[in-house]
């Protein structure tokens, strides 16, 4: 099974894509963040193997996200 990371500023999109997430048994979503900053302080502290990221977020767009990461 997948571990899943969500992250996606606005909240009604990352409720959806968790609800569609839901419908497939070889995904579980383990964490949902809808704030980039909060995301980075926390997310090395995860164990995922996927991590759905939203492109335009305010403050940090997810580009700019992953080059943080990495």
């Amino acid at each position: 099974m997948l571990k899943a990371v969500l992250l996606d500023d606005e909240k009604m999109g990352s409720d959806l894509l968790q609800k569609k997430l839901a419908l497939q048994p070889r995904i579980n979503v383990v964490k949902v963040f809808n704030d980039p900053m909060v995301a980075l302080k926390e997310i090395d502290d995860i164990d995922f193997d996927i991590l759905f990221l939203d492109v335009e977020m305010p403050n940090l767009n997810g580009f700019k996200f992953l080059e943080t990461l990495g």
